[in-house]
């Protein structure tokens, strides 16, 4: 019997301390450190975590899981530090392209409304960044932009990006569909240097990886195009459709 007693008299007692310690602020998220982010600013890291000042800590829980399901993140860490601050560690998925019509394609096919800082749409330069704000250097490397091609094909476009080797990637200023009734997939890339080139999306990250050595046997200042196909890499002069 008083063992029993005992036993209601101490499940009382923890009861009444949950009670205060719900009720305390040490029970409510004090500060959230966000770090990893460059491309997604701070606010919309704590958006997609569902975690913010003054949310009860047992939300940090689903935090983790939250950010990994956003599509923004290649990984995330969640990290509590008593008595009430929490660290959110993030690896933003690789950006393979920015959108005409503004966002960024990422390496996992996702379409993201952030754009790389300094690029065209970005906004962060408006929200008074600080340096220590500032991208690392060559943190994003120059990204093509892509230009009418269907949403349908950026699952396997992002990976073709993400396959092409990054010295050759940074090299495209343009990925532009031009489907037609043989190829619906055909692509027309510009390059930096002037060069314009056609593929199709199947084949492209495979016939980009031998571009250097292509590359080396053209002029200087290409005037024509360059036909990238596995039944052969020929050169000719630029047509009026280019």
């Amino acid at each position: 019997m008083r063992r029993k007693l005992r036993f209601f008299i101490a499940l009382f007692f923890f009861g009444v301390a949950a009670h205060a310690y719900a009720l305390s602020p040490y029970a409510k998220v004090g500060s959230v450190v966000v770090d990893g982010t460059v491309r997604v600013p701070r606010e919309e890291v704590l958006a997609l975590s569902g975690v913010r000042e003054g949310d009860f800590l047992g939300r940090a829980l689903w935090a983790r899981r939250n950010l990994l399901a956003s599509g923004e993140f290649r990984s995330a860490s969640v990290r509590w530090a008593f008595p009430n601050r929490i660290f959110l560690s993030v690896e933003e998925e690789e950006a393979v392209g920015l959108l005409a019509e503004g966002g960024t394609l990422l390496a996992n096919g996702h379409v993201s409304p952030f754009v790389p800082p300094g690029s065209e749409g970005s906004s962060r330069g408006d929200r008074g960044a600080s340096p220590v704000d500032e991208p690392p250097k060559d943190a994003f490397p120059s990204l093509p932009r892509l230009v009418d091609v269907s949403r349908d094909l950026f699952p396997r476009l992002a990976a073709e990006l993400a396959a092409t080797p990054k010295e050759v990637r940074t090299t495209i200023a343009e990925v532009r569909g031009v489907p037609r009734a043989s190829d619906p997939e055909a692509l027309h890339l510009r390059f930096r240097d002037g060069l314009v080139a056609e593929t199709t999306l199947r084949h492209m990250g495979r016939m980009l990886a031998s571009f250097p050595a292509v590359r080396r046997a053209l002029p200087d200042a290409p005037k024509g195009v360059l036909y990238l196909y596995p039944e052969g890499v020929y050169y000719s002069e630029r047509p009026s459709s280019f």
